[in-house]
């Protein structure tokens, strides 16, 4: 029996050393190279698996190239909207500037041409009930501001200085109800008083009841008081009606001075006492 096994076992070896031998005379590759039939294979897989790794390592060096690329567009997109809006700050204020040196310009020059003395002063604050319609300037007692003077522009009447603060003071508008100044008809010098409405324009009153008054008339002022000399700009009439029953013209004039956008005005110096 254990002879049996024995030569069964030898019979094995015999058929395995055949079969190599055959291999060996038969497969020229196993002559020169036996390993490269094992090799081949296993070369081709590692080979694949490099390439993989070699792509991998691209697409990722690619992609953090391309991250680094889009963070500096970022950062020199982020510089240049600073530039840009740093421009237009400077821009701006540059307008500004240029603004308010041609509006400084237009009042020196008309306030060299005035028979009264005058003094500029900057508009720093407005009245925000809608009570009163007022606003408040720069110049003071200090600067020798007093109650009852007149403000004006180029373009007309403002106000009459009303308070008065050592370094401010408050100017009733025109166009508040409370405010009333003496004025002339420039076409007819009909003569009469403009008064403020709540609708921030004017209504002249105490007109002759024949006035021939119409529409496109230039209000002016009448100097009848002081704190306005004769001829200074009001407004000009909008409309006139004659409302059956009443004695006097209804005649609305649109103030020739915008006093929504106000920012510096003239104060004109009272006359000395007699």
């Amino acid at each position: 029996m254990g002879q049996s096994v024995s030569g069964s076992k030898r019979v094995w070896l015999v058929a395995a050393g055949l079969a190599v031998l055959i291999g060996v005379l038969v497969i020229p590759d196993w002559q020169r190279r036996p390993a490269a039939v094992v090799e081949r294979p296993v070369a081709g897989l590692f080979g694949g698996v490099q390439r993989v790794l070699t792509s991998t390592s691209s697409w990722i060096r690619g992609v953090w190239s391309g991250y680094l690329a889009l963070v500096d567009l970022r950062r020199d997109h982020q510089r240049l909207q600073d530039d840009l809006d740093r421009t237009v700050r400077e821009r701006d204020a540059l307008r500004e500037v240029i603004a308010e040196n041609r509006r400084l310009t237009a009042l020196l020059a008309f306030q060299a041409t005035t028979t009264r003395p005058s003094h500029g002063a900057r508009v720093i604050g407005r009245d925000p009930s809608r009570w009163y319609q007022s606003l408040t300037i720069d110049r003071g007692s200090r600067s020798g501001a007093a109650a009852d003077q007149g403000v004006e522009l180029p373009t007309g009447v403002v106000g009459t200085v009303i308070k008065v603060f050592p370094t401010a003071s408050v100017v009733l508008l025109i166009s508040d109800t409370h405010s009333a100044v003496p004025v002339l008809v420039q076409r007819t010098r009909e003569q009469g008083i403009v008064e403020g409405t709540f609708g921030g324009r004017l209504r002249l009153k105490y007109l002759p009841p024949s006035s021939d008054i119409r529409a496109g008339d230039v209000i002016v002022t009448s100097g009848l008081t002081d704190p306005f000399p004769r001829g200074l700009m009001v407004g000009a009439v909008n409309r006139v009606e004659r409302p059956e029953g009443d004695l006097y013209p209804d005649v609305e004039v649109i103030p020739s001075v915008d006093l929504s956008t106000l920012e510096e005005v003239l104060v004109i110096e009272r006359l000395p006492a007699p």
